[in-house]
């Protein structure tokens, strides 16, 4: 499961915009704390890589004050999300069904197409935006390191949710016949 220790690396995403806002929901209470959280983090990030930058070392532990950041950016991300109902699930691949229907019992097929849908998509770190093909990987990862086990996908998916590499790194092995956008 997860370690109590958490990696960063210096190589992470650009954080400057992480939401895309809908313009709707640009002036409600939820957006704005949002769009505050954002800059605490973006803040604590840029915070990390001036750490990492002049201890010269191509890792270290997380600081406090970044994981703190990320917990209230979560937080503010959870609000947001139960007051506009974004965001919107982007749907599955056929990649993703076929690996459900041979991993997963029939009656069990549509939990599982609902639960990663709702659950592995948009919900992992700066992939708010992704589309299904862009999520394929990852998605077809947890399932087949899950091998047909629903408790065993819960937990991958958690996982992805938290560290997404960490899903895809250790299913690596078992994704040799995977080509994108094939």
């Amino acid at each position: 499961m997860l370690a109590a220790w958490h990696i960063l690396t210096i190589r992470l995403p650009d954080h400057r915009r992480m939401h895309k806002i809908p313009d709707a929901f640009r002036d409600i209470p939820a957006a704005v704390k949002l769009r505050e959280a954002e800059a605490r983090f973006a803040a604590a990030i840029e915070q990390e890589k001036r750490v990492t930058q002049q201890s010269g070392e191509r890792v270290h532990l997380i600081s406090g004050q970044l994981r703190q950041a990320q917990d209230e950016l979560k937080k503010a991300e959870d609000a947001f999300d139960v007051a506009t109902g974004e965001p919107k699930p982007p749907g599955l691949t056929n990649r993703v069904i076929e690996e459900i229907s041979r991993l997963f019992l029939a009656h069990e097929r549509e939990t599982v197409a609902d639960f990663l849908d709702r659950s592995c998509g948009r919900t992992i770190p700066f992939r708010r935006e992704a589309t299904a093909q862009q999520l394929e990987y990852v998605r077809l990862c947890a399932l087949r390191l899950s091998k047909g086990d629903f408790a065993k996908l819960r937990q991958e998916v958690e996982m992805a949710n938290i560290e997404e590499g960490v899903v895809t790194y250790s299913a690596a092995p078992l994704m040799s016949d995977y080509k994108a956008n094939a």
